[in-house]
């Protein structure tokens, strides 16, 4: 237990806490409802991403193309979302291109 409290991560952990606590206490609309939903959706892209990387680390092969190849499609998403609106193909040839990028690179 004393190990836990020395570490650098408890650290981190009590800044963490700490600046919530601040937050909390200078703007009434930190703590809301609202507010932690559009922090968890803004943030949920990178959440699986970061998932998909741990699993990735996990068994064994380190692969850091992924976020060159997440920002690839994210851009041909919006040219594709652009030239044809409204359409769902342009979600069908970004995951397509998605997959390309993943077949190619390994």
């Amino acid at each position: 237990m004393k190990t836990l409290f020395k570490s650098k991560e408890m650290g981190i952990l009590s800044v963490l806490v700490l600046l919530c606590i601040v937050l909390a206490a200078n703007n009434s609309v930190f703590l809301t409802v609202d507010n932690l939903q559009d922090i968890l959706k803004g943030n949920a892209v990178l959440a699986i991403l970061a998932m998909g990387m741990t699993l990735v680390i996990i068994t064994g092969g380190i692969d850091v193309s992924v976020a060159a190849v997440a920002s690839a499609v994210v851009v041909i998403t919006g040219h594709l979302m652009k030239v044809l609106p409204d359409s769902p193909g342009s979600v069908v040839l970004a995951f397509a291109v998605a997959i390309v990028c993943g077949v190619v690179i390994g």
